[in-house]
């Protein structure tokens, strides 16, 4: 009599002959159908490198984001799917994975799970989510396979020259490098614009400026220069109130008083305040960007001593400022 052969049950799963009737030895996946259809529900075009369990079936990319929030699923895993054709590759290096995982494929930029593309290099981080989607690359005639007209047809009808996979080769490098140079670039060509329209605003601020104040300014010099002479070229008054005849003897200094003892006249008062003002403000206006720390703290100084500030001298610290301001911004971009 032949001898009685045990139970088996062949796993659907992972393809293990299991002695037992209800899960997987190996696996340890149920056979029930509920558990069957779960499974069904998850698979898709993407594995994971196992050699535990190296026959277990892929997965959708909905599981895949679920097991990298659970950890399951780290920047050196070996996996592969549709976005590198069918190529083991690091997961770091997998276009729709590595943003998963907290940075760019391409350029390892910073990246969040929610993004569709990098903010650094403009790389999609898109992945087909069809379950049924491989992903592999078009067939292509090979050389020795056909004459070589054919070979380039066939190569031209499927859309020219084969996808590189994603595992990292030195092509990828290459082009990471160069969509870095690419974006530094742009970097800079966006500071020297935005430096030109800074500076653009400052000069249009400055003259609109100096155009208010400048003749102003001359106004009142050639009203001092035409007012000096007719004071110093003015008739005597006599002791009786008549003009010409003797001039008054002048007193004599007091005892109390001497040159000594005089006091200063006060800053902004007597004839020269004007035309000191004037200087400060044609300073404020014309100095050299270096200096226009020291004038601006004058100018301060001396609206603060005035009660009625001159509206020239205000007009021209703000321009002063914002002509500081506008060179330290351009100095910072």
């Amino acid at each position: 009599m032949p001898a009685p052969r045990p139970q088996t049950t062949l796993c659907p799963y992972c393809g293990h002959v299991s002695a037992g009737v209800k899960s997987c030895e190996r696996c340890r996946g149920l056979f029930e159908p509920l558990s069957r259809q779960a499974s069904q529900n998850a698979m898709g075009p993407w594995f994971i490198r196992d050699e535990n369990n190296p026959f277990l079936p892929g997965f959708s990319l909905a599981t895949l984001v679920q097991l990298v929030r659970r950890g399951r699923i780290a920047p050196d895993t070996v996996i592969k799917g549709p976005t590198t054709r069918q190529f083991w590759s690091y997961a770091r290096n997998v276009p729709g994975v590595a943003h998963l995982l907290g940075a760019c494929h391409v350029c390892r930029a910073p990246a969040r799970a929610g993004d569709t593309q990098c903010g650094a290099c403009g790389a999609s981080f898109e992945a087909p989510d069809d379950r049924e989607h491989l992903g592999l690359a078009p067939i292509r005639l090979l050389p020795g396979q056909a004459d070589a007209a054919e070979v380039a047809g066939s190569h031209k009808a499927s859309g020219g020259a084969p996808i590189a996979d994603a595992a990292g080769s030195a092509g990828a490098e290459l082009d990471a490098e160069s969509l870095i140079a690419l974006r530094q670039r742009r970097q800079r060509a966006r500071r020297r614009t935005t430096t030109g329209i800074v500076v653009g605003i400052g000069a249009v601020v400055l003259a609109v400026t100096a155009m208010l104040v400048l003749p102003s300014l001359h106004s009142q010099d050639h009203a001092g220069a035409s007012a000096s002479p007719a004071a110093t070229s003015a008739p005597a008054v006599g002791p009786h109130g008549r003009s010409g005849g003797t001039p008054a003897k002048a007193e004599p200094p007091s005892d109390h008083t001497n040159d000594k003892d005089a006091e200063p006249a006060p800053s902004g008062s007597g004839a020269g305040a004007p035309r000191e003002l004037g200087t400060l403000i044609d300073r404020l206006l014309t100095a050299k960007v270096d200096d226009l720390g020291a004038l601006l703290s004058e100018a301060d100084r001396e609206i603060e001593r005035s009660d009625a500030p001159d509206p020239r001298l205000r007009a021209a610290a703000a321009a002063a400022r914002t002509r500081l301001a506008v060179v330290r911004a351009g100095g910072r971009l």
